[in-house]
């Protein structure tokens, strides 16, 4: 299954203060760090990295990965999330931002993927059309695009001018259920179901643990993962760059569904993914066509 791949990743990485049932956790996040969490277990990747941050988090991302290719625009400061967990809500804060990622830090290698991960509008246009451009498939997560914050730094959804580029330059953009259903207001469609009318992309709505859907080729692909409990951060960013590789190196969208799921149980179960080589210990509880998809249903 493994072979020579050329991947880029671009975006920036955090500093995240999490609050979860009154304690407090400092630590590196973002979808940068956590798709390199996942690649760095997957054999005969060449990485390449576009991002900003400060000093002491570039050692953090260097570590993880045998990277040639750092492309760093340094900053005096990373973006400084405060994420706070109440039952089964999330609230996020920003308190701290980084710099935008410009163009000219892309040079003029091509990629077999290349998966975009912003976390705060630090990614414009013109750098998305360069990436698509060179770039056999582009994946791309949401968040960054829609992100908005208020004056005390709570975050919001807002449909910023970028967010209408993603069609055109993608070909997997991955969004939670709330960001899902606030793009869809965006494009001015009435359910998440017509999002089958665009047959040449593929949208991934994960929600951690539970069902998560993938919408390709006018078909609703529904993933019920095993239930479990533990750290859901960064969830949705492992199940991206999972599926992401494994849908490039298999051209299946079951089988990349079914292994990027086993790889964020195991995240979600351990911190970090326990064995990339047993998949089918952690396997979806069911996966199958369906209609209509199922909005928030905790289960």
């Amino acid at each position: 299954m493994w072979k020579k791949s050329n991947v880029l990743l671009i975006g920036n990485p955090s500093f995240d203060e999490i609050v979860f049932d009154g304690k407090v956790i400092y630590r590196v996040g973002g979808g940068i760090y956590y798709s390199l969490k996942v690649l760095k277990k997957i054999p005969l990747l060449d990485i390449d990295i576009i991002t900003s941050t400060d000093p002491y988090i570039f050692i953090k991302l260097s570590s993880l990965t045998n990277t040639h290719r750092i492309s760093i625009y340094p900053s005096k400061t990373p973006f400084y999330y405060k994420l706070v967990y109440r039952d089964s809500d999330r609230v996020l804060y920003l308190l701290e931002k980084s710099n935008k990622l410009l163009e000219s830090l892309m040079g003029s290698r091509i990629y077999d993927l290349a998966i975009v991960t912003p976390i705060y509008n630090e990614v414009m246009t013109s750098l998305l059309k360069k990436v698509w451009m060179q770039s056999e498939i582009v994946a791309i997560d949401i968040q960054g695009f829609i992100r908005e914050k208020n004056y005390s730094g709570k975050i919001h959804y807002t449909c910023s001018p970028v967010l209408y580029d993603l069609i055109d330059y993608a070909d997997i953009i991955h969004m939670n259920m709330d960001e899902a259903t606030y793009f869809i207001k965006c494009l001015e469609l009435g359910s998440l179901e017509e999002l089958i009318m665009y047959n040449d992309l593929l949208f991934i709505i994960s929600d951690s643990w539970r069902p998560l859907y993938i919408i390709f080729d006018k078909q609703i692909l529904m993933i019920k993962p095993i239930r479990v409990q533990g750290d859901e951060t960064g969830a949705g960013d492992t199940y991206l760059s999972a599926f992401s590789i494994y849908y490039y190196l298999l051209r299946d969208v079951t089988l990349a569904a079914k292994y990027a799921s086993s790889l964020t149980t195991q995240k979600i179960l351990y911190g970090d993914i326990k064995d990339i080589n047993d998949l089918e210990s952690y396997m979806p509880r069911e996966i199958k066509y369906v209609e209509r998809i199922s909005y928030h249903k905790k289960e």
